[in-house]
């Protein structure tokens, strides 16, 4: 038996994503190698850009993105590696001089990200460039909510969408609000499909009405039939009388 350690059996798949003519997504459990895997990527596509500033990693806290600068740092001062040698190499003829300036590795969060790309908008945009980032937005979607609801008192389109919506909460507008807002807070598990309805909606209404309304007496019949064996048929009647005049 050979005395030499077999090659990882993911050989083949970390050179390609190591190949920066290729894209690739890796999806791995913790503790793999996928950030030592994006370091090495990183210090390849080094090698090749004309300024740091090209090569972007993106990661999702401060916390990961301060440790693959260092992880980053780190390569590029190894003086075994053939990459960092090339990537050296790179920067040496650039003149970027990132053992003295390593913030010009371009490795940020998401949100700072977002940031950068707001600050480069034009004023002709109308978008605030002092705009910042908040940890807690709850106070700016009930703030959001509050305008919508502002425009029950004025001569608006949507006065009387609102007032339905309202309506539906026995008109507790203080409920309506903070429901909205709450949902606002969770856009993401709902915004997509909703507005494929809407858009759906403005080409064939009476389609789409007839297909809400399927759905939603199919959940009505699923939630009522799985009570049938639990509450009394009195109970029941009523319940099913509610839900009919809900609908």
């Amino acid at each position: 038996m050979s005395d030499r350690m077999s090659a990882p059996v993911d050989t083949a798949a970390r050179s390609l994503a190591l190949n920066p003519a290729t894209s690739c997504i890796v999806q791995a459990p913790a503790g793999s190698g996928k950030t030592t895997l994006l370091v090495g990527r990183f210090i390849r596509l080094l090698a090749l850009a004309d300024y740091p500033e090209q090569v972007l990693a993106i990661t999702f806290t401060r916390k990961a993105a301060a440790e693959m600068r260092l992880r980053v740092t780190a390569m590029l001062a190894d003086r075994q590696s053939a990459e960092s040698a090339r990537a050296r190499a790179r920067d040496a003829e650039r003149g970027w001089q990132l053992a003295d300036n390593p913030s010009r590795l371009n490795i940020r969060t998401i949100d700072s990200f977002a940031m950068s790309l707001t600050r480069q908008m034009p004023v002709s945009s109308g978008f605030d460039r002092t705009a910042k980032l908040v940890d807690n937005a709850d106070e700016l979607y009930s703030l959001a909510a509050r305008r919508l609801f502002r425009r029950l008192y004025a001569d608006d389109p949507l006065a009387a969408e609102i007032a339905r919506f309202i309506a539906l909460f026995d008109n507790d507008a203080h409920k309506a609000r903070r429901l909205l807002a709450g949902m606002l807070a969770r856009r993401d598990h709902w915004l997509d499909e909703v507005t494929d309805i809407v858009a759906a909606y403005r080409k064939n209404p009476e389609s789409v009405a007839k297909l809400l309304n399927e759905a939603l007496q199919g959940l009505v019949t699923a939630v009522t039939g799985g009570l049938e064996n639990m509450l009394p048929a009195p109970t029941l009647m009523e319940i099913e009388r509610a839900v009919g005049f809900a609908m």
